[in-house]
């Protein structure tokens, strides 16, 4: 199981480093090294290929995270920037001139203008680290008093108003063409930026934008990821984002923008993750960034995709299922032909139910373990397919990017002992887990004299396993489908838990009239339903009619699994 690591908190221990660089300030030296500057080979602290990628979360003020990150990457610095806090574009500006010279920025708070009569507020922090960076040259945006220097260093002023400032950037840079930040929105202004640092251009302002929360997250990404550093951050702080990408590209490190509730969910971050010559061995998180960072960091570096694409099966795709079994035709359509034949009968069914723009998925559901009317050699009323029996199944969806769920029927046994029997299936990242209430049998029940049921203490057991699979493994998201058409059949749904490994859905797979399906459908969606995805049952003789694949898209809540029996 993967185990989350923690760094020493950088805050600590950067009284520790003061002396890291020589010719410091106390040294009598003129900044960085004897000769004045820091050699850039001694700029960036060594990385530790010796250990595993150790989760460093920063604080989200923007002059502490600035410090941290100073301290966390640069024994010392030729040239740093000093900025004020609190404008996105003076310190994307900064960024960008921080990136050239491979120096960090420091943030402070303003300080009022010298004509005001107000007394300028020291800021001790920011003195310590500038005399510990011990640099040859200090770039103040915006002051007019600037903060103690360190003896030696020469200060460089520059405005705070943007347009001036962005001439001067480039100028100081030396940097043709230019790129134009966009405005108004921080994650447009971090991608105009990422693009500047990392085609070498100057900066000009360019059109303010209006924020689009329909849009989807550009990738952002800044840095080679040679030094094994990297920068993980929150599409909601993008102004910690200036920051990290000005410290990714002076360390030869790597800054990446995420969505910090799932990190799986922008899949390119992976390919950019994956061009790097080495995985990191420090991680540091800006922003709000999910507990589950570490095996889901995992899956992005080395896991593979689902059919369709991706790392989460959910949302945006929607399943659409042949159901049965392949040793006989009466208990579905899936055991009436061959698995490719199956695939081409299944294409036109599943065609309509993208009509909404979602994603369509074609899906075998092969019921993996069958309620038997006969106890069997091992007494729990329940025949095991063999693995040769599915095998060929399993290899058909793979060549069509398609998904499986091998459906459980355990009788007298439990959910669990059922799955682990087919744990080398399991994982391939196109085969999921059903599990149906309906053939779970209590001790001394016989199938067809009452209808199954099964604790959620049971459905847990099956939960943590399979998430237990999917971390250990770094596997995308996997299905857990529970079959459901009445209340009984889960008595304690609400305690089932649903982790972020898992797309647990409930499928409604009662029959007959549209009106008794809807019924059932409502009463099973209500409740704690909003926790789950949800899906939909066609039959093809015992629904009066079946319904229609704008019947299902219809339904409310939103269906992402639709199977025909």
């Amino acid at each position: 199981m993967h185990t989350r690591r923690t760094a020493t908190p950088l805050l600590a221990a950067l009284a520790l480093l003061s002396a890291a660089c020589s010719g410091g300030a106390g040294d009598g030296g003129d900044g960085g090294g004897p000769d004045g500057t820091c050699a850039a080979t001694a700029t960036v602290r060594p990385a530790d290929p010796s250990r595993e990628p150790a989760l460093q979360p920063l604080p989200t003020g923007q002059a502490e995270a600035s410090l941290a990150i100073s301290g966390a990457v640069f024994l010392c610095a030729t040239d740093v920037v000093v900025a004020p806090a609190g404008d996105d574009e003076v310190l994307a500006l900064a960024a960008r001139l921080a990136a050239g010279l491979e120096g960090p920025v420091l943030v402070t708070a303003p300080q009022p203008p010298a004509d005001s009569g107000a007394e300028a507020e020291p800021d001790p922090a920011l003195e310590a680290e500038l005399a510990r960076l011990t640099p040859r040259r200090i770039h103040l945006i915006g002051f007019d008093r600037p903060p103690a220097t360190p003896r030696g260093a020469e200060v460089v002023s520059l405005p705070l108003d943007p347009s001036l400032l962005a001439g001067e950037v480039s100028s100081a840079l030396g940097a043709e063409p230019t790129v134009a930040l966009a405005r108004g929105d921080g994650i447009q202004t971090l991608a105009t930026l990422a693009g500047a640092i990392s085609t070498g251009a100057g900066v000009s302002l360019g059109a303010t934008v209006e924020a689009d929360p329909g849009a989807g997250l550009p990738i952002v990404a800044v840095g080679t990821g040679a030094s094994g550093a990297l920068w993980m951050v929150d599409e909601g702080r993008p102004d910690l984002g200036f920051l990290a990408a000005a410290a990714a590209a002076g360390s030869n490190g790597k800054m990446v923008l995420v969505d910090g509730e799932d990190l799986r969910r922008l899949a390119p971050v992976a390919t950019e993750l994956r061009q790097s010559p080495k995985d990191p061995d420090t991680v540091y998180l800006l922003g709000d960034i999910t507990d589950d960072a570490g095996w889901q960091l995992d899956v992005l570096l080395r896991g593979p995709q689902v059919p369709g694409g991706g790392f989460l099966m959910v949302p945006g795709k929607r399943m659409v299922a042949l159901y049965g079994n392949p040793r006989t035709t009466s208990l579905g359509p899936l055991g009436e032909q061959g698995p490719v034949e199956s695939y081409q009968r299944l294409l036109p069914i599943a065609e309509p139910y993208g009509a909404d723009g979602m994603q369509v998925l074609p899906t075998f559901e092969i019921i993996t373990t069958m309620a038997s009317s006969g106890a069997g050699a091992d007494g729990d009323y329940s025949f095991e397919m063999p693995h040769e029996d599915l095998i060929p199944w399993i290899d058909v969806a793979l060549d069509h990017d398609m998904y499986v769920l091998l459906d459980l029927q355990p009788g007298r046994t439990d959910f669990l002992t059922q799955a682990k029997r087919y744990e080398d299936l399991l994982l391939d990242p196109h085969v999921g887990l059903a599990l149906d209430p309906e053939w779970r049998l209590k001790p001394g029940e016989i199938h067809l004299e009452q209808i199954g049921s099964v604790s959620a203490a049971e459905v847990n057991e099956v939960v943590e396993w399979l998430a237990a699979l999917v971390r250990d493994h770094d596997l995308p998201q996997k299905v857990l489908l529970l079959h459901q058409f009445d209340p009984i059949m889960l008595p304690d749904r609400e305690l089932i838990e649903t982790p972020a490994e898992l797309a647990v859905v409930i499928q409604m797979d009662g029959h007959g009239t549209i009106e008794l399906k809807m019924a059932s459908w409502n009463r099973l969606t209500t409740g704690d339903g909003a926790r789950f995805w949800w899906g939909w049952k066609n039959f093809y003789d015992e629904d009066l009619p079946t319904p229609t694949p704008e019947q299902v898209l219809d339904l409310d809540p939103v269906t992402v699994y639709i199977s025909y029996q």
